[in-house]
């Protein structure tokens, strides 16, 4: 059993629906759990962090360590065991958008960059002055692979996907996602 929280704000509010229940974070959010992880979550004071990506996840303190809300539901509170959202949205906490994977699954499933400006994942505008300057590239095993240069940004984005696919399985976050897919 875990221990209690220690933390100057109380426990946070659950608002039980139909088939899931909201959990009151601060900073005005709100992280979707499942009904039956309510005992898990309940008792603690849960609040909004900012990952990297500017987008929120919860995190709350149980005894003298910080831990993220989707670690504690899939019981997996190691540093070296990650937790990846299916989705991309951190406050779905919910167990069919819960998965484990390894760091490098975990980066597969990032969406484009804050810094982009092609508008595609793995799509860059090359500044030299060539005919074709748009490139495409992806990471297959920590190391970049360059996909080749294209005419528009639509074609090094397709050929980013086809790539991603091949290479990136379920875990991939796509320009031009089929059913099924996730969008980058």
């Amino acid at each position: 059993m875990v221990a209690n929280v220690y933390s100057k704000r109380k426990q946070s509010r659950i608002l039980a629906h139909e088939d899931h229940a909201l959990v009151e974070l601060t900073k005005g959010f709100w992280a979707a759990i499942d009904l039956e992880d309510v005992p898990i979550v309940a008792g603690y004071a849960w609040q909004a962090v900012l990952r990297p990506s500017g987008d929120p996840a919860a995190r709350g303190v149980i005894g003298d360590r910080s831990v993220y809300m989707h670690k504690l539901i899939m019981g997996e509170l190691s540093p070296a065991v990650f937790v990846d959202h299916r989705d991309g949205s951190a406050l779905n906490n919910r167990r069919y958008n819960l998965r484990r994977s390894t760091p490098m699954q975990n980066s597969r499933n990032q969406g484009k960059r804050r810094i982009n400006t092609s508008g595609f994942k793995g799509v860059f505008v090359d500044k030299r002055k060539r005919r074709k300057n748009i490139t495409s590239s992806i990471q297959i095993g920590g190391k970049l692979k360059w996909l080749g240069m294209f005419w528009t940004a639509e074609e090094a984005a397709r050929a980013y996907d086809d790539a991603a696919r091949l290479h990136h399985g379920e875990f991939a976050r796509l320009n031009f996602p089929l059913a099924g897919e996730m969008q980058a």
